[in-house]
């Protein structure tokens, strides 16, 4: 028999839709560039001498990168010279630091006065990067020659946002910020205690999330249908962390995700393996139980442990995922270690290379620490479609990224991650 499974999640919608996410934009990052004045700070003027013949060339500052695209002060005017007056070359302008820096602007021609030399400045360094050489004034004399131009400045680092200010509605729901600070005092603390959620996982792997696949089965499954798998598992990921993209200081732009090991029964269930899906291992037998196996425990990675390089039964994973060919319903569980759900549908849906599965993206916001909404008065009001909430939505919706966002500011704030700011 099967052991005695306490199951969080109860039947869900058997119809697996896509997982494109219907509704919203998410807020976009506010990107400063960094400043610099006159040359000071972190960069340094560059003072140009005049040429001979009675002038004394102006100072040439170099051209100040503020924080949001930056100023520009010009060079010194060169003084007069003995035999007419000579305009000396202005100072080029620095590039102005915002994301890349804007072309310097070469020195004028100097023009008439004899001998006298514009003077040449060198731009300060703006902060994040290093602003462009001004170019050269023009030499003295009828029809001087024209000043070169400078190359560009560098960008200055961009700063997040990590202001907190969610909408009234999302996807069709209404009340959005009531219901968060009502969801977040039931589930808040449990989250804040956790040293092991997906996102503490995700922050420590530098955005990998590497799975232990157990196929308690005695079916065989292909190589393809393995690959079909670990496509699947990565959307299924995905709805989930593409709610965090381009939010709150997330820094990454997309998660990898594998499947790193897979337990079976019997080798020979892995028809077509290779090398390079990672390795595999004979399930040892659990709770008394001949044919359910537990991935091996000296593989896993927590967060609070140094990272492992190796283990000695395996490849080192993060979660597992537990496929019972024994069940075909609909129904699983699932924490911040893994999840559990019948194979059918899970390979039904990875056959036909469908963007979602229903039971998979609700069990994976658990490991969000995101909870269930069984019982009476935890749905907040105005909440009608969202898939923590099992049977109203097949897919993560905007409301359940809302609740990702909240979980993400917290550990951020508690955890340090990123020093973003």
């Amino acid at each position: 028999m099967k052991p005695n499974l306490v199951v969080r999640s109860v039947v869900v919608a058997a119809v697996v839709l896509g997982c494109g996410d219907p509704s919203g934009e998410l807020p976009t990052l506010d990107e400063t560039g960094g400043s610099a004045t006159g040359g000071s700070g972190s960069g340094a003027s560059g003072a140009g001498t005049g040429g001979t013949g009675g002038g004394v060339g102006g100072a040439a500052t170099g051209g100040a990168g503020a924080s949001t695209g930056g100023s520009i002060s010009s060079g010194g005017m060169a003084g007069a010279a003995t035999g007419g007056s000579s305009v000396g070359g202005a100072a080029n302008a620095a590039g102005a630091n915002a994301t890349a820096g804007t072309t310097n602007v070469g020195g004028a021609s100097a023009a008439g006065g004899l001998g006298n030399t514009g003077g040449s400045g060198v731009a300060g360094r703006a902060g994040g990067g290093e602003a462009g050489i001004a170019g050269k004034g023009g030499t003295g004399g009828a029809g001087g020659s024209a000043g070169e131009v400078g190359t560009a400045g560098a960008g200055g680092a961009p700063i997040c946002d990590a202001s907190w200010d969610p909408p009234d509605t999302a996807n069709g729901n209404t009340g959005i910020p009531a219901g968060l600070d009502k969801e977040w005092a039931r589930s808040g603390p449990a989250t804040e205690r956790s040293n092991n959620t997906k996102i503490h996982q995700l922050m420590e792997n530098g955005g990998q999330m590497r799975y232990c696949a157990r196929w308690d089965s005695s079916s065989p499954i292909s190589l393809e249908e393995r690959q079909q798998a670990a496509a699947l598992m990565a959307k299924c990921d995905r709805q989930w962390t593409d709610k965090l993209t381009g939010w709150g200081c997330w820094p990454y732009p997309t998660i990898d995700v594998k499947i790193v090991m897979w337990v079976v029964r019997d080798a020979a269930l892995l028809t077509g393996w290779t090398a390079a899906e990672g390795s595999y291992a004979i399930g040892t037998p659990t709770n008394n139980d001949d044919t359910d196996m537990a991935c091996p425990r000296d593989c896993a990675q927590s967060p609070s442990q140094p990272q492992k390089t190796s283990c000695a039964e395996g490849q080192v994973y993060d979660e597992f995922l537990w496929l019972d060919g024994d069940k075909s319903d609909y129904t699983g569980w699932g924490w911040t270690d893994g999840f559990y759900m019948a194979a059918t549908p899970f390979m039904s849906a990875a056959k036909r290379n469908a963007n979602t599965e229903t039971i998979v993206a609700h069990e994976l916001g658990h490991s969000h620490t995101l909870n269930d909404f069984y019982e009476d008065g935890e749905v907040p009001a105005g909440w009608t479609s969202f898939v923590m909430n099992s049977g109203s939505s097949s897919v993560v919706t905007d409301t359940d990224g809302w609740m990702l966002r909240n979980v993400w500011r917290h550990i951020r704030h508690n955890w340090g991650y990123p020093p973003a700011e």
